[in-house]
């Protein structure tokens, strides 16, 4: 056949096409067909074709709702064959179609109709992709198999860029933007952000209106961020969206750009050049872009929103040239506001943070510029211009020549600090913060400029900005620069304590750490080494200041004197330059160093006697202090003065003049000043008086020790003291003449030394006491007491009985005993030497302060040694270096250490052994090298071994700290021999007097705690047995050393014991046995004690100094030792073990220690279960360690090389122990792992799922915790309640972590694992879990079935087996969850396992003995219907039945909606009630058969209601066949007894032979005879039915059977009270209920059993009418109810004959029914038998018509004119009627 005929034929169905189902059917068959037709070279073909097409089109668009075969179109449109006109006319149609088409359906076809556009013109892309816009929302891609079919974009990456650049011209469209088309005279400004080109083709041929472009934008937004297209090139959409006026594009933009925040590159450079593009826009780019494509700068809002994320950039901000115009656009654009300026300062201070300086460094000039206009404008918002200062200051950080080089900028600044507002001023002040390291290297000039601004901010009264010139001062120059040091010392008097003490800070911050002033050899460095300005040019330099300021208004008035500074100023100048002095002579300088003047006097007297001769800076330094010191008298100038005129005696001519001054001072309420003012004039009288003055001087201050105040005379009694003293030592310096010095000055000093020694006897206050013990020392001290009473042996006895005095304080008692100690330096014979060695050897047992024991040692060394003590040197003018000791010196050291070693180290007093351990401590820290101390060094050790045993603190760090001691002033060969002295004691089980065994106790009992097996730890023993482990006993020298540098160290007499520095050299000395150390030291240094742990810190901090590098190198015996010790049987050494771990696996992995993972887990989790709490606590602890540990191995993003061997190990350990695990900090730590090691390792636990999954499902009950269950339980009564609460359960779980997590792990799935997976899964289901754990279990079946559906289906069998055994489970919302994972599992099942599920439904419901059952059937069908509709359609014929029968339960309150669920279930799986019935009834038929034979009574009279309700609805369409079944089904079923129910089956018997008139006689006869036989029952209720149903057969069959049930019915009206049972009342009363109910069916059946037949009417009506009269007599008024509806149906069958008599008697029913009030359905009914006897009277003889007439209105004529005014509407009605016939 040719082309055209064909087309005619085509033609000729369409236009016979009489519906829109019909045509539909056409044109989806022919379209294509057709338009391939439009390429026929024929023309009258092509011509037949438009004509066909024109005909097409007037159809169809007539019809929105016909369909066209879109996806024909699009093979079509795609087909590369096709021609272009072809292609044409194919997009007209699928743009006309594919809208028609449902949304999902749309959603369904987006691939295909992106990947038809390639290559095809631009109008065809942008209208198809125009039309696909609504669907984009609909697009489900949530998972990996559903983004399947969009993997092409991938490939096509110019179609996708060209979907994505269309999306984002869609995103930036304004909402009610008026249509270009509707004006075309107006020029075309496309709005902010868009092209021309973009404009117009997101418009579209039609506008969107707001609420569609909304809808579409939020459709975009879900698209592009469900993963179809990659997230870096998303960027831009979002943030546009983001951006968006409407709340729920905005709202759904943001969440997806959190999301994704965290993966985006933002310094990816196609990002940000996009952002870039849409900011500025690209009109003025000089790329070559055609002119319709030149984007605008976007909007404010937009602009905003886009700063936002540029700022994160680090790559945006080095962007060049945008981020420049993007900052002053922000900045200066004309469109720009307040927030907008502010985003784009922030971008400048990324863009300044981010820029290397040679990018920054050429616009750096422009930056400012603009900074600089915004900071000058004052009318500005604060913020804005704070910010800008802040920028400003970074600037000048980051390239410090552009605001080094104009000094006008810095200035600017300052000034602002003064004059701006508190907020802006903040700003002001962070900028020159920031600032302040660009102006470190300024040109001499420039440094000149800042100095005079410094100098006048200090003067300024805003302390803000004196705190920045302070900052600037310190920070900017070197420590070494005189004029801001001394502007730093200007502010130290500031009297705002933060400008007070920053000064302070930048002042010493750069002095070197403290070394012990005791040791002046440490402290003494090269000359080179300079932290401080040369003392010379300092002292100049404040001078001068002084001087000039002493001239202006900046001097201050202090009393009655004018001075240059401040007063805690010019101190503070004073001691700086006191520490000038001493590092100008090569001292190192340090806060500690200006509490000993003698030590600075002593160093520096030879570079002041360099100084002198220069004529100035000595001379100006001493009129500073004098200067101050005649203003304010205080400890500072006096030191001051005291170092130059002590060390220089010589200078002490120029406090000459000032002498008066001086005595003046003398009575001072301060007692320090009283002292050094004593002392400086000691040495003036001394260097410049002759002999008469001095006498003269001394016999002033010996009148004034009487009668004078009290200071007077403290400080009388200081000055004679340190003057007789300095005569003496000058007189006995010449030569050693202690006889000649005594002959010379005893008559000029005896009485005055005799007169001081007198205050020890009889002082009048404790402050002249101390006053007299320390001149009776310092003349002792300086040469022999020259006591006039020549008692010699007075003054040490009474300076001993002041220490004794525990009365007397203990500042003054030390004073004492150091004046004893220095009474044996001043003789070379002095016979009190040994008596005061005893006497302080025998009096410490009640001396227990340890500040006196010190002390006492001291005065122990000077009173041993004599002469040979560097104690008897002169302090200020020689270094105890330089002292050198006199020959032949008697010494009583052997005696004093004799007696110590003998008798005092195994004393038993506490107090004495903590004495001689500091006595003996001061011995070998004093005088080392002394022979006598050499020869008893191996004792000394003993000695302090044994004190190491004692249970004191003290003693055990000053027994620790001597045997360090001991062991580094030792020889070679006595270090081998002490070794092996320590060797011997820690290995021999005998323990000699004085020697440590390896059982020695070094703290007290229980001070360190008690391990498990009642054993005491020792941090010595520890120590010992480390060494001894080594073969290296020596190494105890260097731990003790190095353990014990404790606080006692700082304490003031300590620090004479200070610690010395070895831990260098112990460090060299243990390198080699570094592996066997570090891990022991390690572990010790977590010890649950804190002196332990503190003493292993310091051991480990000085034997390593990269702690990192360290611990890296031996991490593998660190980590063998922490495994051993954490199963120790010592508590504390588990609990150190555990924090050590913790420690050691911060910051690292295990990566090279994979095969200890499993133990660690595994000795881990028993540890946490320790007995005792730390040690549970501290295991906890590294649990989590080692967790983020493995957490981190496991990561596979992170692309580690040991990942799967990793996830090998640890997940095994953690789901064979961690979970199975009683202990509750395990099973949560355990899970914590699992799920984050889930997260991380990806694919890599797919051979681990199967454990993995049922795990964490198990895991979900055990998080739940036992009090839902418990409440559950409870609740198994209130099922309702039970149900909603299991629900909620099963819900919640499925929110939690570890249900995530599942769902995380399902994704690796695959078909090697899928076996072990399910058989976990029917596991769980089938086992002994809780109700969480199952019901998550079969969530995750529904999953398997939507993301695995491959590899689940060969199982689904087996799942469905075990899922169908649930349902029979007792807890209700666990049936319910079955029934989901059922609904969704026939998906991917085979055909045999649906059938076998769809009869085990049938069987299931037929045979279930409770309705939990049945109901879950109704659950399991509900979810197939709603997952899987295709398979219900598929197995109707099984599922039809079931819910057929199901839906026909019984009413009752608690099943209504059930019932509603049944009706929603039927109206799901059938067309119609009607239709349904018609094309399953052999299925129903069938099912209903097997009901009704059920021996369930509920069961057999629900299918009865079923067969009820099917006859009703098909009626006259039941199959005879069938119905004749059903009727055999009834009959067989009414055989028998009365139960529950059966009621039903007469009911359904009644509606079956309702519906069809029957036939066959036979059958009639054997349902009347079983109708008959069922109404003689007893059982009332029952009968009561019978009787009712008895009536509609006779009505049906229209048979004459009124007489038989007339004469069954009429016993049951006669009363036999005879017969009446006496019951209870309430019985009866039921009883007699009953029985009305069923006089009411006796009546009503007697009503339908009435002949339609003339003859049989004669017979009938009197028996008829007299049981209605008898019934109605004293009855109800439900019962007379049904008499008058009873006769409304004779009344309809009674004929004309007998019309008259029925009115007659039917008055008597009537007219009372019609009196009754409140009761209108009996005058209803009365009314309607009114009217139909009313209709009837036209059809009687003529004759009597108007009898019957007046009859009628005679009794009812009132009656009806009444009703008229009745309430009811229906009455009215009613009656209108009845009068209306009444009157015709």
């Amino acid at each position: 056949m040719d082309d055209l005929a064909l087309l005619e034929r085509v033609f000729l169905r369409v236009g016979s096409a009489d519906s829109d189902e019909k045509l539909e059917a056409v044109i989806v068959k022919f379209l294509c067909p057709v338009l391939l037709k439009l390429t026929s070279t024929e023309e009258n073909v092509r011509k037949k074709v438009m004509e066909l097409l024109v005909h097409f089109n007037k159809r169809v668009k007539s019809r929105p709702n016909l369909q066209l075969p879109v996806v024909d179109l699009m093979n079509l449109y795609q087909d590369p064959s096709s021609s272009i006109f072809l292609s044409n006319f194919a997009i007209i149609y699928i743009k006309m179609g594919f809208p028609r088409l449902d949304l999902s359906r749309q959603a369904e076809l987006l691939p295909q109709l992106f990947n038809s556009i390639h290559g095809k013109p631009v109008q065809h892309q942008d209208s198809l992709l125009f039309i696909a816009l609504p669907a984009l929302a609909c697009a489900d891609v949530s998972t990996e198999v559903l983004k399947q079919p969009y993997l092409f974009l991938q490939e096509k990456v110019e179609l996708a860029k060209y979907i994505k650049d269309f999306f984002l011209d869609m995103v930036l469209l304004p909402y009610g933007l008026v249509h270009p088309s509707t004006n075309p005279t107006t020029p075309s400004n496309p709005p902010p952000g868009m092209s021309e080109s973009g404009w117009k083709r997101s418009l579209g041929e039609s506008q969107l209106k707001p609420e569609q472009l909304e809808e579409t934008k939020l459709g975009i937004v879900k698209f592009i961020s469900s993963g179809v297209f990659g997230e870096q090139t998303i960027v831009p959409h979002l943030v546009v969206a983001a951006a968006d006026t409407r709340f729920s594009v905005a709202n759904a933009a943001d969440s997806a750009l959190k999301r994704i925040g965290g993966t985006v590159d933002w310094n990816d450079v196609a990002v940000i050049t996009v952002l870039y593009q849409l900011f500025l826009g690209t009109r003025n780019s000089k790329e070559n872009i055609k002119p319709e494509l030149r984007r605008a700068p976007s909007c404010t809002r937009l602009r905003l929103k886009l700063f936002t994320y540029l700022i994160r950039s680090r790559e945006a901000s080095m962007h060049f040239p945008a981020c420049i115009q993007l900052t002053f656009e922000g900045l200066f654009g004309e469109n720009s506001n307040a927030k907008l300026k502010v985003m784009a300062l922030q971008f400048l201070h990324q863009m300044i943070s981010n820029c290397p300086e040679s990018r920054l460094s050429p616009i750096s000039p422009v930056l400012i510029s603009g900074l600089m206009k915004i900071i000058n404008d004052t009318q500005g918002e604060s913020k804005l211009r704070g910010s800008a200062l802040v920028a400003l200051g970074k600037l000048g950080q980051k390239l410090p020549e552009a605001v080094t080089k104009d000094m006008a900028i810095i200035q600017m600044l300052f000034n602002a600090m003064a004059t701006e507002e508190p907020e802006t001023r903040m700003a002001v002040q962070e900028a020159l913060s920031i600032m302040l390291p660009a102006f470190k290297h300024l040109s001499s000039s420039n440094a000149a400029i800042l100095e005079a601004l410094l100098a006048t901010s200090l003067e300024s009264q805003q302390h803000l900005l004196r705190l920045i010139a302070v900052q600037y001062a310190g920070g900017i120059f070197h420590s070494t620069h005189v004029t801001s040091r001394y502007l730093l010392l200007l502010a130290a008097g500031d009297p705002k304590e933060e400008v007070k003490s920053e000064a302070m800070k930048l002042l010493y911050s750069n002095l070197p750490k403290s070394i012990e002033t005791s040791d002046a050899d440490a402290m003494e460095v090269d000359g080179t080494d300079k932290w401080l300005p040369d003392f010379v040019e300092m002292v100049l330099c404040i001078s001068e200041k002084a001087s000039a300021r002493m001239k202006s208004r900046s001097a201050v008035t202090y009393g009655t004197r004018t001075l240059p500074f401040d007063v805690n100023a010019y101190s503070e100048m004073l001691s700086y330059l006191r520490l000038c002095l001493a590092n100008s002579a090569s001292l190192t300088p340090s806060l500690e160093l200006l509490k000993e003047p003698e030590l600075i006097s002593s160093v520096a007297r030879h570079y002041i006697e360099k100084l002198v001769s220069e004529n100035g800076p000595v001379t100006a330094y001493l009129d500073l202090a004098l200067e101050l010191l005649a203003a304010n008298p205080s400890k500072v100038p006096l030191q001051c003065l005291l170092e130059i005129v002590a060390g220089v005696p010589k200078l002490s001519a120029v406090l000459l003049s000032k002498l008066d001054m001086f005595k003046t001072l003398q009575h001072h309420n301060k007692e320090d000043v009283r002292e050094m003012v004593a002392q400086i004039i000691a040495v003036v009288v001394c260097q410049s008086y002759d002999t008469l003055q001095i006498d003269s001087l001394i016999h002033d201050l010996c009148r004034n020790l009487k009668e004078k105040p009290l200071e007077q005379q403290h400080g009388s009694i200081l000055t004679l003291g340190y003057t007789v003293g300095r005569i003496v030592r000058s007189h006995l310096s010449a030569d050693r003449n202690e006889k000649s010095c005594r002959e010379q000055l005893s008559p000029r000093l005896s009485t005055a030394t005799s007169l001081v020694i007198d205050f020890l006897f009889d002082s009048p206050h404790p402050m002249t006491l101390s006053a007299a013990c320390l001149s009776v020392g310092e003349m002792g001290r300086c040469g022999p007491l020259l006591d006039s009473t020549g008692e010699s042996s007075r003054a040490v006895e009474k300076l001993l009985n002041v220490v004794d005095d525990a009365k007397i304080g203990s500042k003054i008692r030390e004073k004492a005993a150091l004046a004893a100690g220095y009474l044996s330096l001043g003789e070379l014979e002095y016979p009190r030497r040994k008596h005061v060695i005893e006497h302080f050897l025998t009096s410490t047992e009640e001396m227990k302060d340890v500040e006196i024991q010190f002390t006492i040692g001291e005065a122990l060394v000077c009173a041993s040694l004599g002469l040979n003590s560097p104690e008897s040197r002169d302090p200020w003018t020689v270094k105890e270096r330089d002292f050198i000791e006199p020959e032949n010196a008697p010494a009583q050291l052997d005696f004093l250490l004799d007696e110590l070693l003998n008798k005092y180290v195994a004393h038993l007093n506490p107090n004495v052994k903590q004495a001689t351990s500091i006595w003996l401590l001061a011995l070998v820290k004093r005088c080392p090298q002394r022979p006598e101390m050499k020869e008893r060094l191996l004792r000394i050790q003993r000695a302090f071994m044994s004190l190491l045993a004692e249970g004191g603190d003290l003693v055990q760090d000053v027994a620790s700290k001597g045997l360090g001691l001991v062991f580094e002033c030792c020889t070679a060969e006595q270090q081998n021999l002490l070794a092996g002295e320590l060797v011997g004691s820690l290995t021999t089980d005998r323990r000699p007097a004085m020697q440590v065994t390896k059982d020695t106790k070094v703290f007290e009992e229980g001070s360190l705690g008690a391990n498990p097996s009642g054993g005491q730890l020792s941090t010595y023993r520890e120590l010992c047995s480390l060494a001894t482990d080594m073969n290296q006993p020596d190494l105890i020298y260097k731990f003790m050393h190095l353990a014990n540098h404790n606080a006692i160290w700082n304490s003031k007499k300590g620090a004479a014991f200070g610690f010395g520095s070895i831990a260098k050299k112990a460090g060299q000395q243990l390198a080699p046995h570094l592996p066997v150390i570090v891990p022991k030291l390690y572990r010790y240094q977590f010890d649950p004690s804190p002196r332990i742990r503190q003493s292993m810190s310091s051991i480990w901090e000085a034997l390593v100094s990269e702690q990192s590098k360290t611990i890296d190198l031996y991490f593998q015996p660190i980590l063998d030792d922490l495994i051993v010790h954490l199963t120790s049987n010592l508590w504390r050494n588990r609990e150190s073990s555990c924090m050590a771990l913790a420690d050691l696996l911060r910051g690292r992995t295990l990566e090279n220690a994979l095969d200890k993972i499993d133990p660690i887990w595994s000795t881990l989790f028993r540890v946490v279960d320790d007995i005792k709490e730390s040690v549970r606590k501290a295991a906890a602890t590294a649990l989590r360690a080692l967790s983020k540990v493995c957490i981190k191995m496991v990561d596979v993003d992170a692309g580690k090389v040991n990942s799967q061997r990793t996830v090998e190990l640890v997940l095994p350990v953690l789901l064979q122990q961690g979970l199975t695990s009683s202990v509750e900090e395990v099973q949560a730590i355990t899970l914590e792992t699992l799920i984050k090691v889930v997260k991380s390792a990806g694919n890599l636990v797919g051979t681990h799922l199967a454990p993995l999954i049922s795990a964490l499902l198990e895991a979900t009950q055990v998080a739940e915790g036992q009090s839902l269950n418990y409440l559950s339980v409870r609740l198994g009564n209130q099922l309702a309640t039970q149900e909603k609460l299991d629900l909620a359960r099963i819900s919640a779980a499925k929110s939690s972590n570890l249900y995530e997590t599942v769902q995380h792990c399902i994704q690796f799935i695959n078909e090697a694992n899928t076996p072990g997976v399910v058989s976990a899964l029917v596991d769980l289901l089938k086992g002994c879990q809780g109700i969480t754990t199952k019901g998550c279990a079969a969530h995750v079946i529904c999953l398997l079935t939507q993301q695995c559906q491959n590899d689940i289906q060969p199982f689904a069998g087996r799942l469905m087996a075990v899922l169908v055994k649930g349902l029979g489970d007792r807890n209700v919302a666990l049936k319910k969850t079955y029934a989901v994972a059922l609904g969704h599992l026939v998906r991917v099942a085979k055909e045999s396992s649906v059938v076998k599920l769809m009869e085990t439904l049938e069987n299931r419901y037929l045979e279930a003995e409770d309705e939990d059952s049945r109901l879950a059937c109704m659950h399991t069908l509900q979810a197939m219907v709603r997952y899987n509709p295709d398979v219900v359609k598929n197995h109707s014929s099984h599922t039809v039945p079931i819910v057929f029968l199901g839906k026909h339960i019984f009413k009752t309150p608690e099943t209504t909606q059930l019932i509603q669920s049944w009706e929603e279930l039927w109206m799901d799986i059938v067309p119609g009630t009607e239709a349904g019935l018609r094309m399953y009834s052999s299925d129903i038929i069938g099912y209903l058969q097997r009901a009704i034979t059920s021996s369930s009574w509920k069961l057999k009279s629900q299918a009865a209601a079923a067969i009820g309700s099917m006859a009703n609805s098909l009626k006259s369409n039941l199959n005879p066949d069938q119905r004749a079944i059903l009727l055999r089904i009834l009959l067989d079923g009414l055989t028998g007894r009365t139960w529950e129910g059966k009621e039903h089956l007469l009911h359904a018997l009644a509606s079956l032979v309702s519906a069809q008139s029957i036939e066959d006689v036979v059958v009639r006869e054997e349902i009347v005879g079983v109708v008959m036989r069922e109404a003689k029952k007893e059982a009332l209720p029952y009968r009561r039915h019978a009787v009712q149903v008895m009536g509609q057969v006779a009505e049906a069959f229209q048979s004459d059977m009124f007489p038989a049930i007339y004469e069954m019915l009429q016993p049951l009206f006669e009363t036999k009270e005879d017969e009446m049972e006496e019951d209870e009342e309430e019985q009866e009363k039921r009883q007699q209920l009953e029985i009305l109910e069923l006089h009411e069916a006796a009546i009503l059946a007697l009503g339908r059993a009435f002949p339609s037949a003339t003859t049989a009417q004669g017979n009938c009506w009197n028996l008829y009418m007299a049981l209605l009269r008898a019934a109605a007599a004293n009855t109800t008024r439900q019962v007379q109810l049904s008499i008058v509806t009873s006769l409304l149906q004779v009344a309809g069958r009674i004929t004309a004959i007998f019309l008259s008599d029925f009115l007659k008697e039917a008055n008597k029913i009537l007219a009372p029914s019609l009196d009754v009030a409140n009761y209108s359905a009996l005058r209803i009914e009365s009314l309607k038998v009114l009217i139909l006897v009313l209709k009837k009277v036209p059809d009687c003889d003529p004759s009597t018509q108007v009898d019957l007439m007046e009859n009628i209105r005679e009794v009812y004529s009132l009656r009806v004119e009444e009703f008229l005014r009745d309430v009811s509407p229906e009455v009215k009605s009613r009656a209108d009627e009845a009068k209306r016939l009444m009157n015709e």
